[in-house]
């Protein structure tokens, strides 16, 4: 059973970092995209296309994170260790305006486990971001 389990686990890792790859190649092959996600600044979509793929793509963002943190708290298929690894890459992924304005406005849509992990990862955020502005 134990044996049953690591391949479980091993397996859930595999397909996790699969979805990573598969958005990292969207993004390469579509600098377009990741300007408008990962630019420090919100960059408004120039067109309702454009629009609808950014939104589209940030989603697919999420879920991906949603997955992870599923993963995780429901099931137990990754380790502290990895899953604190994904969590502090969404925390330097919510830098970005166009992921925050998503979360803001699409933020029903997901897990409450996501919800909670993406929530405390924003108000960490925002106090550290006032702690640096009243220093």
């Amino acid at each position: 059973m134990r044996a049953l389990h690591g391949q479980l686990k091993s397996a859930n890792y595999q397909q996790i970092v699969a979805s990573f790859n598969d958005f990292s190649k969207l993004i390469v092959d579509n600098p377009k995209l990741e300007r408008a996600i990962y630019s420090k600044e919100y960059l408004p979509p120039a067109t309702d296309d454009f629009k609808h793929k950014v939104d589209w793509a940030i989603g697919i963002r999420f879920g991906w994170f949603e997955s992870v943190v599923v993963q995780r708290r429901r099931y137990r298929l990754l380790s502290r260790s990895i899953y604190n690894h994904w969590c502090s890459i969404l925390a330097k992924e919510l830098d970005s305006p166009a992921m925050r304005r998503h979360w803001a406005r699409s933020c029903d849509y997901y897990h409450p486990d996501l919800r909670k992990v993406v929530n405390r990862l924003l108000d960490k955020r925002k106090h550290d971001h006032d702690q640096v502005a009243h220093a």
